[in-house]
């Protein structure tokens, strides 16, 4: 949902220059299918290579400021063990790409996912949003995809969202 007009102008009176503007993309969860998803997770080698969150690496994690795996909305790693949902790539006992729920609530979870730079291009987001996608389904969460870039939206597609529309969001710039 776009912010109101009178929002973004108190925001804007506030915080001036700091406030940037920048697109965001929606999509529908309707269409996706529990059969096309397993079907694209079976066809990528590194599927095999993914493990389901598990405490050992919500520890290693949780707490670590700019961490890519950012569990900071959970009160803490056992938290994010008892009531998130999260699927890693790890090497070197150390996640180098994860899927999870950044924010979850009995209905649905926000869908957030990071390859680093050297993993990408090779299925890992791929493998790990079927997993991740997979057990949404299966517990009857909506799995709600927003995406910021262009890489997100094709992945979006490909696992069978559907785009929504666009919106603008914001942040603060320091």
């Amino acid at each position: 949902m776009p912010s109101p007009q009178p929002w973004r102008d108190t925001a804007r009176d506030i915080h001036g220059d700091r406030l940037v503007e920048f697109p965001r993309y929606s999509f529908s969860s309707g269409n996706l299918s529990v059969a096309h998803l397993e079907k694209l997770l079976r066809a990528l080698p590194c599927g095999q290579a993914v493990v389901a969150v598990d405490r050992n690496i919500a520890e290693q994690v949780y707490g670590v400021e700019d961490h890519f795996f950012d569990l900071s909305d959970y009160d803490s790693a056992e938290d994010f063990v008892h009531r998130g949902i999260g699927y890693c790539v790890v090497e070197d006992n150390s996640p180098v790409a994860c899927a999870y729920a950044s924010l979850i609530c009995s209905q649905g979870a926000e869908v957030s996912i990071f390859v680093q730079p050297q993993y990408r291009r090779k299925g890992i987001a791929t493998a790990l949003a079927c997993s991740l996608l997979l057990h949404c389904m299966r517990y009857k969460l909506e799995p709600h995809w927003d995406a910021a870039n262009p890489e997100s939206c094709r992945l979006a597609e490909k696992l069978g969202y559907r785009p929504a529309g666009e919106y603008s969001a914001y942040f603060l710039k320091k």
